[in-house]
């Protein structure tokens, strides 16, 4: 970490960076190293993060650092994809509007299932909400869709995607929410990549969403991970209370299980279906950095499971191919070239 007086010393001149000082310099800026000799920042890439209910605008640095991670893998991502002609196209469904303009969210929360082929009976016969997100991540990676897992700061980020023009897709998950935590979250991302105008088209990290934006992506999630008709086929006539939290534990226990989301999605659907009066959803999540978890493990092993099973494949493939020189991978992802080799090998 350079100390605030070298970092003033280099902005006036008074001294010039080695290499290893420019790239120390880069990441104080959160700027990629090569960005530091061009006449200018390019615009920053478009992206889309969410955030827990009640977060302050204001990120703090160990955020910051963790969008920057975000960043780093996205680019190594789209670096390697560029350079391997068979990568598959990303197999996301179309976005479709109703007769007034809107998007028709059932229909392509059906359709997204359907690409995803994870229908009512493979999703009830995952063992417990760990199973649920692995299958959920394995599907969204086999279309494409790159989604990468690391601990940031709970109360500030919860996810982010990106999706630059005639780039891949990804996602980050927040590995300190929990496993139903980070489906839904996942999914409100997978809506923003859809519902998006185009590549490129999703809002900057930096910028506030309209609200509006904010409760489609999270009707869309709610649609996949809840169907409206597989829900109400679930559900005893007549309806037990209209108040969710009057319901025997029994019958929630078995709904939360059936689709694996928390009791609090699970009486949102029902409100919005008009089966209870209250959902007995209130804001929560657990206050911690997020920052310190697995940091014990080897830089490469961290690293292996940031990428996930997609980009961590892609990096092998082109590494072994010869077709990306060492030099880039360390420099994108400020990793030591044995890190990177132990990653390519794993």
């Amino acid at each position: 970490m350079l100390a605030a007086s070298d970092i003033q010393a280099l902005e006036r001149g008074d001294i010039l960076p080695t290499v290893s000082v420019a790239e120390a310099l880069a990441s104080v800026y959160f700027i990629r190293y090569v960005d530091l000799f061009a006449p200018e920042l390019p615009a920053r890439p478009m992206s889309d993060f969410r955030r827990p209910v009640g977060a302050t605008s204001d990120l703090s640095y160990a955020a910051l650092e963790r969008i920057d991670l975000f960043d780093r893998l996205y680019e190594i991502t789209r670096r390697v994809t560029s350079l391997l002609s068979d990568v598959e196209t990303i197999g996301l469904p179309a976005k479709v509007t109703n007769a007034a303009g809107e998007p028709d969210l059932p229909g392509i929360a059906a359709a997204t299932r359907a690409v995803l082929n994870v229908d009512a009976a493979r999703q009830s016969d995952w063992d417990n909400d760990d199973a649920a997100l692995s299958g959920w991540i394995g599907a969204i990676e086999d279309i494409g869709v790159s989604v990468f897992r690391f601990s940031m700061p709970i109360e500030e980020i919860r996810g982010m995607s990106r999706w630059e023009h005639g780039g891949p897709a990804a996602i980050a998950l927040n590995t300190a929410d929990s496993s139903t935590g980070q489906m839904f979250t996942m999914h409100h991302e997978v809506g923003h990549l859809i519902l998006g105008s185009g590549p490129g088209a999703l809002c900057d990290p930096h910028v506030n969403m309209s609200r509006k934006e904010e409760r489609t992506a999270n009707a869309f999630a709610a649609e996949v991970l809840v169907p409206a008709a597989e829900l109400r086929a679930a559900i005893p006539d007549p309806v037990p209370h209209r108040n969710f939290r009057d319901w025997p534990s029994a019958l929630r226990s078995d709904l939360r299980d059936r689709f694996h989301v928390s009791p609090a999605v699970i009486g949102i659907r029902l409100k919005d279906l008009g089966l209870t009066t209250d959902s007995g959803y209130a804001p929560y999540w657990r206050k911690q950095s997020g920052i310190a978890r697995g940091r014990n493990r080897p830089r490469y092993e961290r690293y292996r499971r940031y990428l996930g099973r997609r980009s961590a494949n892609l990096i092998r493939q082109a590494f072994a191919d010869e077709q990306i020189p060492l030099s880039e991978i360390t420099r994108t992802l400020g990793l030591k070239a044995s890190d990177v080799e132990m990653l390519a090998g794993s």
